[in-house]
């Protein structure tokens, strides 16, 4: 079974929340943009195809597949090197981004959760 890209699981996860396919499109394109500047040498689209490559994996295991994947499309959107707040950052944009689509209110403070604070506990091991 192939994994699916980076953009059809961007379309999938969002389709249940939105029809506004131009924000849709509009932010994916951001997010590659963000993940493709020249200043990443970890953080990549690269590294985002991994993950989600893992959560196909393991799709049997995973409780909230679209929170998960929101969490892995936004955790490290904002990439600022001597910057303190990059986790805090890209919650907030994810936080944004879902208010727009209508995405159920507890499950985005779950997204922001898992950009935070898992991201914070497993940085020294680069699972995200």
């Amino acid at each position: 079974m192939s994994v699916p890209t980076a953009n059809d699981t961007w379309i999938s996860i969002n389709t249940p929340y939105t029809s506004d396919i131009t924000l849709v499109n509009n932010t994916f394109a951001a997010i590659t943009q963000a993940y493709s500047s020249g200043n990443r040498h970890y953080h990549t689209m690269q590294h985002i195809e991994h993950l989600l490559s893992l959560c196909h994996q393991y799709a049997d295991h995973i409780k909230d597949r679209d929170t998960l994947l929101f969490a892995v499309f936004f955790h490290d959107i904002i990439y600022d090197i001597p910057g303190a707040e990059n986790e805090e950052q890209s919650a907030a944009a994810a936080v944004n981004y879902l208010h727009k689509i209508n995405y159920p209110s507890s499950d985005i403070a779950v997204v922001k959760d898992y950009i935070i604070i898992v991201t914070l506990r497993v940085q020294g091991l680069r699972f995200f």
